[in-house]
């Protein structure tokens, strides 16, 4: 049997309320802190990048996201030439930022999701890039042919898909 119940939860600002939660923290020599805080001065020498993702994933602090900003670096930097690089759902865009950063030419970014559009914008002018470096697709890569043949194919020097396993 099925029981339905109700109840009145608290009224809070949730859109914000996450904020509490994600401080500022490093990966080797970079800073990833969040818009609202302020560099400390023991962290001021550091590479810093300011995210605030917004509604959009991508803060920085999952795992995954970072092993692929320690690889991104790694290619990046031992590129003989600026490599060109697709990032595969870009959330907040914060590995197109650090593949800028570290000297990618240019990067073309892909998302399901419409919202991240806004948090990736936001995000290259906190980081002060030039949002001509990057465009953007909205849509399912794995099923759009249009979307796909848009992006091109075996046109990119370093590919970055920080998403779930089962659709990679």
């Amino acid at each position: 049997s099925g029981v339905i119940s109700s109840s009145e939860t608290e009224d809070l600002d949730w859109i914000n309320n996450w904020k509490k939660y994600f401080s500022s923290f490093t990966i080797g020599d970079i800073l990833i802190k969040p818009t609202w805080e302020e560099v400390k001065p023991e962290d001021a020498d550091k590479f810093m990048i300011e995210i605030d993702p917004g509604i959009s994933f991508g803060t920085g602090k999952h795992e995954t996201t970072q092993l692929c900003i320690k690889q991104l670096i790694k290619y990046i930097e031992g590129a003989k030439e600026a490599p060109t690089v697709l990032d595969v759902g870009c959330g907040s865009g914060i590995l197109s930022i650090v593949s800028l950063l570290y000297g990618a030419k240019f990067v073309t970014e892909t998302d399901i999701d419409r919202l991240c559009k806004e948090a990736v914008s936001e995000n290259f002018l906190n980081n002060k890039l030039d949002e001509s470096l990057t465009k953007l697709y909205i849509g399912d890569l794995t099923s759009d042919k249009t979307l796909q043949d848009q992006i091109g194919h075996g046109c990119y020097d370093v590919v970055c898909a920080n998403i779930l396993a089962d659709i990679l």
